[in-house]
C-alpha cells in the first residue's frame, strides 16, 4: 500500500463551517486504472487508511481482495493524516458529519479519476461511509458489502458516545492536547459493546480465590493503554461526534426513499451476538436497499465479529459474488 495525501484547499461542511488547506490522507495499492477491480475500503473509528493492517483476513494472504486494487481514505477528524484536531484547532476543530468526510472521499475520486468502483466494503461506521458513497458517486459500482453497520446511528450509540464524552471531559488536560486518562477510561466503556458477557466471561475467568488482579480489569486497562499509545484523544471525541450525524434520510426525504435511491447489489453482513450495532438494524437495511441480502455470521465475539471472523466473512462474499 502506498499512502498519499490529497490537499483542499477550501472545504464547507455540512453545519455552514469551512475548513481551509484540509489535508486528505489515504492508501493506495495498484494502478486503480480498471486493469484491476477497485475495492474502495471505508475504515471503522479508530482504525486508519491501510486496511492490510486491521483487515488482514481480507486484504492479505487468502483473503477475498490480497489481489484487488484498493483505496482507503482517512476520515477527518481521525488523527492518520486528515483535516482533524491535530491539524485544525484541537477541540476547536468544528463539527464534521460523515458527508463531510464523504465529500472529501469524493475529491480523492476525482483527482484519481476514478469513474468505476467493482466494490463498496465498509464495517461498522466503514457502512454509514459506504451508503453515503454510494448515494453521491456520479460513477458505477457494481457491489457493496456493509458489516455490523446500519442506515442510521440508534439512540443506544449515541447514549454510549455522549457516555465516553462525559468520560473524556473529566480529563483536565483535553483541552490541552492530552487526554490520555480520559481516553483510556473512554475506550473501556467502548470495549463493554464491543465484545460481549459471554465471550468477556470465558475469555478472562478467574480460576483463584485471589481479591485482585483480575483477568477482565486487567484486560481493559491494556486496551486502554494501547489505544491511548496510538491515538488522540480529541479525535476520539470529534469523531463519536461525527457518528452521531449518521442518517442516510437526512434531507432526503427519510430513509426509505435515500436507501430506495441506492441500486447496487448489495450483502449486508451482521454478527449474531453483536450487541453495539445488532442484527435488527441489519434487517432494517437490508429491507429497504432494493437489491440487498442479509447474512448473519455467528460468532461469539459481538460487534468485533467484522474484524475477526475471517473465515466465515470471506465466504460469504465470495458466495455473494458468485450469485
Amino acid at each position: 500500500m502506498i499512502a498519499k495525501t490529497l490537499h483542499i484547499e477550501e472545504l464547507k461542511l455540512e453545519s455552514g463551517a469551512v475548513l481551509s488547506d484540509v489535508p486528505v490522507h489515504y492508501h493506495q495499492r495498484g494502478a486503480c486504472d480498471g486493469s484491476k477491480p477497485i475495492v474502495w475500503t471505508f475504515h471503522a473509528l479508530t482504525a486508519n487508511s491501510n486496511p492490510e493492517e486491521w483487515w488482514t483476513g481480507l486484504f492479505s494472504g487468502d483473503g477475498m481482495y490480497a489481489h484487488w486494487d484498493v483505496i482507503c481514505v482517512n476520515m477527518l477528524g481521525s488523527p492518520y493524516g486528515s483535516g482533524s484536531p491535530l491539524t485544525h484547532g484541537g477541540m476547536s476543530f468544528p463539527l464534521t458529519t460523515i458527508r463531510d468526510t464523504v465529500k472529501a472521499q469524493l475529491a480523492v475520486a476525482s483527482a484519481l479519476n476514478i469513474q468505476h468502483i467493482n466494490t463498496l466494503l465498509g464495517g461498522s461506521c466503514g457502512g454509514y461511509q459506504a451508503l453515503e458513497f454510494a448515494h453521491a458517486f456520479e460513477g458505477t459500482v457494481n457491489h457493496m458489502v456493509l458489516l455490523a453497520t446500519g442506515a442510521r446511528e440508534m439512540p443506544w450509540n449515541k447514549a454510549i458516545h455522549e457516555a465516553m464524552r462525559l468520560t473524556l471531559k473529566t480529563d483536565p488536560t483535553l483541552e490541552q492536547g492530552d487526554g490520555s486518562k480520559g481516553l483510556q477510561a473512554a475506550r473501556a466503556i467502548g470495549m463493554l459493546n464491543y465484545r460481549t458477557a459471554a465471550q468477556f466471561n470465558d475469555a478472562q475467568p478467574d480460576d483463584s480465590e485471589a481479591l485482585e488482579d483480575f483477568k477482565a480489569p486487567s484486560y481493559i486497562r491494556y486496551h486502554g493503554q494501547k489505544l491511548v499509545d496510538r491515538f488522540d484523544a480529541a479525535c476520539y471525541y470529534k469523531l463519536t461526534e461525527q457518528l452521531d450525524t449518521h442518517h442516510i434520510g437526512r434531507g432526503r426525504g427519510g430513509l426509505q426513499s435515500a436507501l430506495g435511491q441506492i441500486t447496487v447489489p448489495t450483502l449486508v453482513i451482521g454478527i449474531s451476538s453483536d450487541v453495539l450495532i445488532p442484527v435488527a438494524v441489519q434487517e432494517e437495511l437490508a429491507t429497504n436497499l432494493p437489491n440487498a441480502t442479509l447474512k448473519v455470521v455467528d460468532s461469539a465475539y459481538g460487534h468485533d465479529g467484522f474484524l475477526i471472523e475471517y473465515p466465515q466473512i470471506n465466504a460469504a462474499i465470495a458466495a455473494f459474488y458468485h450469485e
